[in-house]
């Protein structure tokens, strides 16, 4: 069946040929374009510079050396893509307060694929523990939660499967994330 690349790349094509993005006509992404993009966006998750323009500056910032990302991809690709990126379908979207609706259609490929990816990756032993675990957010969504006792105030309560090897947890499943205005989870 199509990897999750595939998805995102057709999508992502789909609007971006639908409403348009700025600058140069746009041209299709690939799934190895992708998977560059989505590096360049990890690592400056992992390197911080005050400017996302510093990530592609050739010099040096402060008392680091720039990554240079120029190498792999222009600024306005890079952009254009962030713009554009699309996870489902956009016409298949409904409104969230349509009776009906799929609450969670916008990252649902995203949490298969992450499901389908640990799952081939871990095998789970005799020690299986289920939780919940709060992915922090404070951005607009009927889906966030408010949990005030809790170290995470703001963002999306998912319950999750893991594993202890050493000491170590490891997420398994990704379940459904919570929908607290519907009480109950979003069915994947």
């Amino acid at each position: 069946g199509p990897t999750f690349f595939h998805i995102v790349c057709a999508h992502t094509n789909k609007y971006a040929k639908a409403f348009g993005i700025p600058g140069k006509v746009w041209q299709n992404v690939t799934r190895k374009e992708l998977r560059v993009w989505h590096g360049l966006l990890f690592t400056m998750a992992i390197v911080r510079l005050p400017a996302m323009e510093d990530y592609w500056d050739k010099g040096e910032v402060g008392a680091c050396k720039a990554p240079n990302f120029g190498r792999y991809m222009t600024l306005t690709r890079f952009k254009g893509i962030w713009r554009a990126m699309h996870w489902a379908d956009h016409t298949a979207e409904k409104h969230w307060s349509v009776p009906g609706s799929d609450k969670i259609v916008k990252v649902r490929e995203l949490v298969r694929a992450l499901n389908k990816g640990s799952k081939a990756m871990f095998v789970a032993g005799k020690e299986v523990s289920v939780d919940e675990a709060m992915i922090a957010f404070k951005g607009r969504t009927y889906l966030r939660q408010y949990l005030p006792k809790k170290l995470v105030k703001w963002g999306f309560k998912v319950p999750i499967f893991f594993f202890r090897r050493r000491l170590v947890g490891i997420v398994v499943d990704m379940l459904h994330p919570y929908t607290a205005r519907f009480g109950r989870c979003a069915a994947l």
